[in-house]
């Protein structure tokens, strides 16, 4: 074995290696991912649905001097944006009723042109007494992050909504409250035509229409 010192300019290039390693480890992507993993295993004997969403049309309640510069809008004043991603969602049964749900989504474009990501945890309540429609409520935590809206023009946020990263190129937005509304027809019988509605009161609701299978 040898005895050669380690440089110490080595030591402090592998402890900085490690550190970006652990900082990828705990990105909200790969976080996401090791709950997908968790639930899979949790998910092994109970009932799950898969969803495969289209991300969709946004209507702002709010309009702002960067309006102008959405993309994909439906009017002058871009109250109504259509942007183009997917959304998938995994929900495991708890019981008849309660579930716990994640979801994803991907959004190469929204209004402002940008990639827009959102991560989702969080635990529903469905009702099923109106086969074959039916009906949930869900309530968790919400990450999302997108590119830099700085480069628009006119766009300014008052009201520090996000968190801009050091390097002005993401922003980001922890949301401790977040919720969101589904609706299912179920046109077979573990397959429905699937509506998710995102009420980010007082901004924008984000319609997500899709499918889903239950297994």
């Amino acid at each position: 074995m040898s005895d050669k010192p380690i440089s110490p300019r080595l030591v402090g290039t592998r402890t900085v290696s490690n550190k970006r390693l652990l900082k990828n480890y705990l990105s909200p992507q790969a976080a996401l991912c090791l709950l997908f993993a968790l639930f899979a295993c949790a998910s092994a004997t109970a009932q799950i649905a898969i969803g495969v969403k289209w991300m969709g049309l946004t209507t702002h309640l709010k309009k702002y001097p960067y309006s102008k510069s959405y993309r994909g809008k439906l009017d002058r004043r871009g109250m109504a944006v259509v942007t183009d991603g997917v959304v998938l969602t995994l929900d495991v049964y708890l019981n008849a009723h309660w579930h716990l749900k994640i979801a994803q989504s991907y959004i190469p474009h929204d209004c402002g042109g940008k990639f827009l990501g959102m991560a989702h945890v969080g635990l529903g309540y469905t009702v099923t007494d109106f086969h074959p429609h039916q009906g949930s409520i869900g309530f968790g935590p919400m990450f999302f992050y997108r590119r830099s809206w700085h480069d628009l023009p006119d766009y300014s946020d008052p009201a520090n909504f996000f968190k801009t990263s050091r390097n002005g190129r993401w922003q980001t937005k922890f949301v401790w409250h977040g919720g969101q509304i589904e609706y299912d027809y179920f046109f077979r019988q573990n397959q429905a035509l699937s509506l998710n509605i995102v009420p980010a009161v007082p901004e924008l609701f984000s319609f997500t229409p899709g499918w889903k299978y239950v297994r």
